[in-house]
């Protein structure tokens, strides 16, 4: 009788770190899960603003480029005009 006590709280304590160890893995799995979606947003999110700024720098730098170009256009046009009138005077 002794023998079945003790095999009977063996198989309990058994069978309490089983339901222990079981539990732990769902948690951990559904924990995991949700850290790992949550990561993946943040990733998205963080790509997103990289992209947007991006975008943007591109936008400045496209506009600065062609002021630029028509500067330089103007610039090129004044100095023919120019030119033109020196080859005339003389």
């Amino acid at each position: 009788m002794a023998n079945e006590e003790q095999n009977s709280a063996g198989i309990m304590i058994l069978a309490g770190i089983g339901v222990g160890v079981l539990t732990g893995v769902v948690v951990g799995l559904l924990l995991g899960r949700r850290n790992a979606k949550r990561t993946n947003d943040e990733i998205t999110e963080t790509v997103d603003e990289l992209r947007s700024k991006a975008q943007h720098v591109l936008q400045e730098l496209s506009e600065s480029v062609t002021g630029l170009v028509e500067k330089s256009r103007q610039i090129l046009e004044d100095a023919d005009s120019s030119a033109e009138q020196s080859s005339s005077a003389a």
